[in-house]
């Protein structure tokens, strides 16, 4: 993950070390030492995954610099579900913003004003939550559909050499000729893979979705019924 230039929500606890301030450093979640107890501050990291996410990257080699902790997970164990590999991440790292060749916005956190001082889980704070997300779709849902108009419009661009050349061949040989015919094919194909471009999905969540959250929540409610069961037995107990 990159390391946002600003952040108000969900900031970075370092737990050793500090966090990266060129683009050789990595800090990585504290859940990466339990895991791996060799990776120490010093460590040279490297990522390695599919050709195609290696791309990704501006580098792949790096220099730990510290661990940190997210208040987004707040489960020991849980970071999460990935369509690679097993299924689920074992933990998480943080890169500065250059290393990651993708300008584009994957996740963005939301902080409600009107959720200040409510109480979580209440009847009132689900009420209003259910408000919010719903306002933010709307919000949203423009975007959608502008974000696949962009998708299709730099894909249209890349078949730009494709098209002159498909035109240029057509102008010169009688129409049938076996490579014309194969350029027809090939900017056909394209152009159908360019409309097959949907809109993307948005998913909302919120800290309900959250394991550790919740597991917090019930603990938390056990152990403020167990502290009055406690103040009421005192009181019964006689002098």
């Amino acid at each position: 993950m990159a390391l946002p230039t600003t952040q108000r929500l969900n900031r970075l606890r370092i737990v050793k070390g500090r966090l990266p301030r060129h683009a050789n450093e990595i800090v990585l979640d504290a859940q990466a030492q339990r895991l791996q107890p060799k990776l120490k501050v010093g460590s040279t990291y490297r990522i390695s995954s599919t050709a195609k996410r290696n791309a990704q990257f501006t580098r792949r080699t790096f220099k730990v610099v510290g661990f940190v902790n997210s208040p987004t997970y707040v489960e020991n164990t849980n970071r999460g579900v990935t369509n690679i590999g097993k299924g689920t991440l074992d933990y998480l790292v943080y890169v500065r913003p250059q290393v990651i060749k993708s300008s584009v916005i994957t996740r963005i956190d939301v902080q409600f004003k009107n959720l200040r001082g409510v109480t979580p889980y209440t009847a009132k704070y689900r009420r209003l939550n259910r408000e919010n997300t719903a306002q933010l779709k709307r919000w949203l849902k423009p975007q959608a559909r502008k974000r696949q108009q962009a998708l299709q419009a730099q894909a249209q661009a890349k078949l730009k050499p494709l098209r002159q050349a498909t035109q240029q061949l057509a102008s010169q040989v009688p129409a049938g000729t076996a490579q014309l015919v194969k350029l027809q094919s090939q900017l056909k194909r394209a152009q159908a893979q360019v409309a097959a471009i949907t809109m993307p999905t948005y998913l909302y969540t919120d800290r309900t979705d959250n394991p550790g959250y919740t597991e917090y929540h019930e603990i938390r409610n056990e152990s403020w019924h167990c502290r009055l069961s406690f103040r009421c037995s005192l009181l019964r107990l006689p002098r």
